[in-house]
Order: C-alpha cells, then structure tokens, then sequence
C-alpha cells in the first residue's frame, strides 16, 4: 500500500498498489520510506500502517513481487 500526503491539508490516503504499476518507482518509494521522518512515520502507525523497515524489507519485496528484489 503506498500513502500519499496531500501538499495542501496534509490528509494522507492509503492507495493499494496495482498490477499495472511501475515496479521501479515502487521500489524508489520502498526505499525513501526507510528514511521516513519520525513525526510522520508515528502519524501513520497511529493509523495502524506498519512501515517498511530494514528489518522486514525482505518480507515486504517478496509480498510484493514474489521475490527479493534488491535496490
């Protein structure tokens, strides 16, 4: 699931990732997000969103796209 963050309100929306994304900017986001700032990175577990850490990256490329795909 990929969240976006309106530039205007700060609403963030949850969008679920499609068949038809670009896998590349996915991975790019994946791989921002491991450096997501800590206020916004509380907001979202306080959403019940678990992030992607370097822990349970792995997890999450092959949930993903079936296998561990690297950046």
């Amino acid at each position: 699931m990929l969240i976006h963050q309106c530039t205007s309100c700060g609403k963030l929306s949850p969008n679920r990732i499609a068949g038809d994304d670009n896998e590349y900017q996915i991975l790019c986001v994946l791989k921002e997000s491991i450096d997501l700032n800590q206020i916004l990175a509380n907001q979202l577990k306080k959403l019940g969103l678990i992030l992607i850490t370097p822990k349970n990256k792995e997890e999450a490329l092959i949930s993903l796209f079936g296998t561990n795909r690297s950046w």
